[in-house]
């Protein structure tokens, strides 16, 4: 088995029927602060004086029977001004497949309340059969680009159902 490193880049947007201020809110607490990951068999932790973090962040753990996810969340824009939160999260367990990913929340008035988007840049490294032909590779990091995309958005649906709600 080879490894390739694999990049997807996302750029998805959705109209919120909410307020920019309230879905500034909710970005800060789940994003920034780590609260999307406050579930069963998860842990969050603020990694405090982390001289590579002066904006914040936090270490997020996902365990499973089967493996451990755990990742370094460090915030690395947060303007206030404009509604803009940018993260960079790298994986440090083995599960993560050395995963690094750049993502930035933007929230702007819209006739609808609030637009939200997110763009994000991902790399990783990706097992591949050592006979695969560059086609093969290029469909399998296809796959993984529609696979993230697909998360993504599911994940926005999500995001405007829970600040919708909490109207």
């Amino acid at each position: 088995m080879a490894q390739v490193r694999a990049h997807t880049v996302h750029h998805l947007d959705i109209d919120i029927a909410c307020s920019p201020a309230a879905a500034w809110s909710y970005t800060i607490a789940n994003m920034a602060e780590g609260g999307m990951f406050a579930v069963p068999g998860c842990t969050v932790e603020p990694i405090g004086t982390d001289l590579s973090a002066p904006i914040g962040g936090y270490r997020f753990r996902i365990q499973t029977a089967e493996s451990v996810d755990e990742r370094i969340c460090r915030v690395t824009e947060r303007d206030e001004e404009v509604l803009r939160l940018s993260l960079h999260t790298e994986a440090i367990s083995a599960a993560g497949r050395n995963m690094v990913i750049y993502v930035t929340y933007h929230v702007a008035p819209s006739d609808a309340g609030c637009r939200y988007q997110v763009d994000s840049h991902s790399s990783l490294d990706l097992d591949i059969s050592d006979e695969a032909s560059p086609a093969e590779i290029a469909s399998a990091i296809a796959a993984l680009r529609t696979q993230f995309d697909d998360g993504l958005q599911a994940s926005l649906i999500g995001i405007k159902a829970q600040m919708e709600q909490r109207l």
